[in-house]
């Protein structure tokens, strides 16, 4: 502001305090204009999926030709699952039974886990520097960008193992298709925004999420949350099944006996903590879940997500912020029997390829 306008404001009698409240506003006008101006943009590109995504929704297309289609294919595809380990088995069985398991990397022993360690704590570092940054002031979350993964490839890799695979196809029943990491330090404010709130994801009839904490994660930490089976199909039923997002975090009265009493103290959903190194597993398609907002301190993790290889809404998935390019480079070491989880975009039909991929998150 000027020193005219500041003398116009105190010859009006303008209190100080409103005059610099009017000065930060001013400062930050453009840039205020540049995100409603990309959020518009972004729901431009976003209208065709949306369109499609009612359409594939409608009872007469999803129970009549969609749906079908889904079980013919499983049928068909059952017979091939690989053979699982008992211990694997037993995760499948748990994802079946209430769509969530919880272990930790030292029980699960999958190949190559401490470079995963190794690289998933230099990211970590690195993101808490970016969160400490002017840039980054205010927002509650830091995404690890495409270059955190090419540097740190052990965070791409670590989830193509071939026993995770495995679990993903004995649970789906069908090929599985790996849209690869999103790594998120969370920031320890409690702001209740994003996939912070309770929702489901749009990919897939079923999905598989498999989260990995680098930071240890108490119930002040954020810990992952996922509803109990009787509460989530409840609220399905209740609140109409293509209704994704919950608008507000005061859903008890939602819920069904005996959750929904003001004074209840029955637990209506699984709040996953746990020491660095946690690893959960969850289909977030189905069962409504979400990153609990941290208060007491930040919350880093990595998100691998799984569906099948011919999804419901292919047009909500490649959530990855890897290039088509950069997971080529990334998956020439990758044994070449598994390189198909990889492409999965090329066995799309031709009609699902046209409609531009979805923009707009939680």
């Amino acid at each position: 502001m000027t020193v005219g306008a500041s003398q116009y404001c105190r010859a009006y009698s303008i209190a100080p305090s409103f005059s610099h409240h009017l000065l930060n506003v001013l400062k930050s006008l453009p840039s205020k204009m540049y995100r409603f101006g990309d959020r518009l943009y972004q729901e431009a590109q976003s209208l065709p999926s949306r369109v499609a995504f009612a359409c594939a929704n409608h009872p007469l297309m999803e129970q009549s030709i969609l749906k079908p289609r889904y079980q013919k294919a499983i049928a068909h595809h059952t017979p091939n699952l690989p053979a699982l380990r008992l211990e694997d088995q037993t995760i499948v069985n748990a994802l079946d039974e209430q769509g969530l398991y919880v272990t930790h990397l030292d029980q699960l022993k999958i190949p190559h886990t401490d470079e995963l360690w190794r690289d998933g704590q230099a990211v970590t570092q690195c993101l808490a520097n970016l969160a400490k940054a002017p840039l980054y002031a205010g927002k509650h979350t830091i995404t690890a960008q495409a270059q955190h993964f090419v540097d740190h490839p052990a965070l791409f890799h670590w989830a193509i193992a071939e026993r995770l695979l495995a679990i993903a196809e004995n649970y789906f029943r069908l090929p599985v298709a790996y849209d690869g990491p999103s790594f998120y330090y969370s920031i320890g404010d409690g702001t209740d925004r994003g996939p912070r709130r309770w929702h489901r994801d749009k990919e897939d009839w079923k999905m598989l999420k498999v989260a990995v904490y680098f930071t240890d994660v108490d119930a002040t930490g954020g810990p992952f949350q996922c509803m109990y089976p009787q509460v989530n199909d409840h609220l399905i039923q209740d609140l109409d099944k293509r209704f994704r997002v919950l608008p507000h975090p005061e859903i008890r009265p939602h819920l069904p006996e005996p959750f929904n009493r003001v004074d209840s103290a029955e637990p209506w959903y699984h709040s996953c903590t746990g020491r660095a190194g946690t690893v959960v597993f969850c289909d977030t398609a189905h069962y409504f879940h979400r990153g609990c907002p941290p208060i007491a301190q930040d919350r880093s993790a990595v998100f691998y997500s799984y569906f099948s290889r011919r999804p419901k809404h292919p047009f909500f998935c490649g959530r990855s912020p890897l290039s088509p390019q950069q997971i080529q480079q990334l998956s020439e070491p990758v044994p070449e029997h598994l390189r198909s989880c990889l492409s999965w975009p090329q066995s799309l039909h031709p009609l699902a390829k046209l409609i531009p991929k979805n923009r707009v998150r939680v």
